[in-house]
């Protein structure tokens, strides 16, 4: 587990809007490598929602 900083999204007509402020959360090491590689915004089942690294 580490602690990054992520940016949560809401999805509304297949386009995402940032929902919140950014914020500090624990993801595991394969959730961290799945934002690492997407560089953009994605499913994390675990926190249920769509998040995006943040930086």
């Amino acid at each position: 587990m580490r602690t990054i900083k992520i940016q949560q999204f809401t999805e509304e007509d297949e386009e995402f809007f940032e929902l919140g402020d950014e914020t500090e959360v624990m993801v595991t090491d394969d959730e961290w490598r799945l934002l690492e590689e997407a560089q953009d915004v994605i499913w994390i089942d675990r926190l249920g929602g769509f998040y995006a690294l943040v930086g």
